[in-house]
């Protein structure tokens, strides 16, 4: 037997002078039903006002709520301490369900072909032509929470609006219940789990979403709502600014190791961004040339000489990766670090500078083009991801064969995310898909390749580790035998412990 609960949060309301009584009542019943009849109860609201309380004290509250004996009471009978995730959250979703019209929808371009492994609705929308500008602003709006108390000039300074558009992205772990209603409530964000005063929230793969949140980190772009307002996007540093901001005032807050990977992986997606920007400002084209993305990651603005030293703060490591990402400045001993097989040497070379890394994109992006008899074979491999999600499933534990399946790939590829690997998993922290496109005279073949990540947030790092966490890497990846190769980076973020004079430390955000 099933009992459904709408608009549960109304149980939560204050009667008989106790907080929540007949939400604690129904718990009540439910423990004590008839063991003959099995009951499900599922209660279900619009806002995260049925987790905004503490229910340790249920068992000592029994006395008020019934009068019977209770002596034999299993204090685990249920779930009292309200830190266990939803489980049918991880375990069933619609996400990408339709993604196989994708085969009978060929003139799609890369964004609406992304829509169909996202958000189901979005989808249906698209393939009956409902997605239209109108559309697009409705839900623009209700990411920003432009309600009837939020007006389009002060989305920017709502914590909020702020929040959501960040964690659309990158996620951002855990915030306070209010703000996580109103996030549940009004935006498109899904309550996860419940630690005491803390919400955990999570967004899903979602194209759409995803795709405005990438519009909104440009100050050039801008959209006109059906209703006459004007959004315009902010720049990228205002945005790293606002993620110091909102963590300096625990308005959200991660797991132990993850803020490195939360300012990582939005540096990789703003460097991407870059290039998309100069292709089209709607932002509708993902992919881009693997070489062009690695090289932004490291571009160095045009005003600065290759001998010059940026200027980084040693107080706020998060405003200084906001500076990398706008002005391209690199300290002038970062490097990109490759190990070579059978080799100890640690190498790097000279950054690109932004003039070129513009160049470069084009259309097509650079290709390599190889010879073999009379075939000529041209190869350009792509990254495209807008967007990084998490993944707690723990197939790839002890193998990294499912992160080389070529279904597998091919549909986070082409559903433009990436995503961070459960918690406590050794050596990498998060997956992205490459695309591998091969075109030749017999005509064109696409193959995908894992991009895996370790991510290392440390005041010193040494040439050493950075070695040894290399050679683990290649080591796990060869043991996996990926098709057509995997691509294993090494990311060490610079942060700065207090009290640490030590000469070798690293520049905070470096």
């Amino acid at each position: 037997m099933f009992y459904f609960f709408d608009e549960a949060h109304y149980l939560t309301d204050t009667h008989n002078d106790m907080k929540a009584f007949w939400f604690r009542v129904i718990r009540l019943w439910l423990r004590f039903r008839n063991r003959a009849c099995r009951v499900v109860a599922v209660f279900a609201g619009t806002n995260s006002k049925i987790t905004n309380f503490t229910i340790e004290d249920d068992v000592n509250q029994i006395a008020k709520t019934d009068t019977r004996n209770h002596a034999n009471l299993k204090k685990d009978e249920f779930r009292c301490d309200g830190k266990k995730f939803f489980e049918t959250f991880y375990k069933i979703t619609t996400v990408g369900c339709l993604r196989n019209q994708m085969a009978d929808n060929s003139s799609l371009n890369e964004y609406e072909r992304s829509v169909l492994f996202g958000r189901p609705l979005f989808a249906a929308m698209l393939l009956q032509k409902e997605l239209t500008t109108t559309a697009t602003g409705n839900i623009l709006k209700r990411m920003l929470l432009l309600g009837s108390q939020q007006q389009d000039d002060d989305w920017s300074e709502n914590p909020s609006c702020c929040l959501n558009i960040l964690a659309t992205r990158v996620q951002m772990g855990q915030t306070t219940a209010e703000i996580a209603s109103d996030l549940v409530g009004s935006a498109y964000a899904n309550l996860v789990g419940v630690d005491k005063t803390r919400m955990r929230i999570y967004y899903p793969p979602d194209p759409v979403c995803a795709r405005l949140a990438m519009c909104l980190m440009d100050e050039g772009w801008s959209f006109e709502l059906s209703d006459g307002r004007s959004i315009r996007g902010l720049s990228k540093a205002s945005w790293v600014r606002q993620i110091s901001v909102l963590f300096s005032n625990r308005i959200f807050t991660v797991e132990k190791g993850d803020f490195g990977e939360v300012l990582v992986t939005l540096y990789f997606l703003l460097c991407a961004d870059e290039c998309r920007g100069c292709v089209s400002k709607e932002y509708q084209t993902f992919a881009v040339p693997l070489e062009t993305w690695i090289e932004s990651l490291y571009a160095v603005d045009e005003s600065s000489s290759d001998e010059e030293e940026s200027d980084y703060d040693e107080d706020d490591s998060l405003s200084s990766v906001g500076e990398r990402v706008d002005d391209r400045e690199t300290p002038a001993d970062s490097q990109e670090m490759q190990l070579d097989e059978g080799s100890d040497n640690l190498s790097g070379h000279r950054p690109k500078r932004r003039r070129e890394i513009k160049d470069a994109v084009g259309s097509d992006g650079e290709s390599m083009s190889t010879g073999e008899g009379t075939t000529s074979t041209a190869v350009t491999i792509y990254f495209n991801a807008i967007q990084v999600c998490r993944n707690y499933l723990r197939g790839y534990a002890s193998s990294w064969k499912s992160l080389c399946d070529q279904d597998f790939l091919r549909n986070i590829y082409h559903a433009a995310v990436g995503f961070y690997v459960f918690g406590g998993c050794a050596t990498i922290d998060c997956v992205f898909s490459l695309a591998r496109k091969e075109e030749s005279t017999e005509g064109t073949a696409y193959s995908y390749i894992p991009m895996l990540v370790s991510i290392k947030s440390h005041d010193d790092f040494t040439e050493g580790a950075a070695k040894k966490e290399c050679t683990a890497l290649l080591k796990k990846a060869k043991a996996a035998r990926p098709k057509n190769g995997a691509l294993c980076l090494l990311v060490v973020f610079g942060a700065d412990r207090r009290g640490n004079d030590r000469e070798d430390r690293l520049d905070n955000g470096a």
